[in-house]
């Protein structure tokens, strides 16, 4: 016996509007030594693709402040000490440059690609 199911067109919407896009990656960037370290080396870019989210983990002493005011995206972190992460959903394309407001030497651009 065959059962015929339908969804409808909205419900469909409405499911993958919910769920999550499977093809979105995470990454983790950490902050040590007063630097960005992205797989184990210091970093100045990462290069992601439109949905990527990035973790800031502070594996310092110090508290670190992560932000960006580029044109494609702005967001501030605030200020998180030793062993605390925030995360950042990066969904507009383009270059985004990251910053520490407490440590001006701080940076890395985030490359979004589609």
């Amino acid at each position: 016996m065959t059962k015929n199911i339908r969804i409808s067109s909205g419900a469909l919407l409405l499911g993958l509007l919910i769920i999550p896009p499977v093809f979105a990656k995470q990454y983790t960037v950490e902050q040590n030594n007063k630097m960005f370290i992205f797989n184990g080396s210091a970093a100045s870019a990462i290069n992601v693709k439109q949905g990527d989210e990035i973790s800031f983990k502070n594996s310092d002493t110090v508290f670190h402040n992560i932000y960006s005011i580029s044109d494609v995206m702005n967001f501030n972190l605030g200020a998180y000490g030793g062993g605390e992460s925030a995360s950042v959903v990066f969904n507009k394309v383009g270059t985004v440059k990251v910053k520490c407001a407490i440590h001006p030497r701080m940076f890395i651009d985030v490359k979004v690609e589609n």
